[in-house]
């Protein structure tokens, strides 16, 4: 399977006010029903991290648990997160869940 394209956050046209509004399928956005059974098949693929980092234009950054490794993490709206709070990463499904809500993400 080849490399998913990132998308620039800037680059994609939304109206909504909040990311809960968002109907656009696109990275960051809300999330399609594919991703939501690739997360349900691939369990394990999920990763725990805790947000290390918090930028204004709806990034974040955060470090593995497992392995220390630095995710960077974009959505429509940002996240409702607090330095030092858990998030899990599911890299293939481009999805992050955030307090007990998974999302769309743009992930790198």
């Amino acid at each position: 399977m080849a490399p998913r394209a990132s998308i620039a956050p800037h680059a994609v046209d939304c109206d909504a006010a909040h990311a809960m509004m968002c109907a656009l399928e696109a990275p960051g956005h809300a999330a399609y029903l594919m991703q939501e059974r690739i997360a349900s098949t691939t369990p394990r693929q999920w990763e725990d991290a805790l947000v290390s980092a918090i930028e204004t234009d709806g990034w974040i950054d955060a470090r593995t648990l497992a392995s220390g490794e630095l995710v960077r993490v974009w959505r429509h709206g940002g996240f409702p997160v607090a330095v030092g709070e858990p998030v899990a990463v599911h890299r293939v499904a481009a999805l992050v869940a955030v307090v007990g809500e998974t999302t769309s993400a743009v992930i790198r």
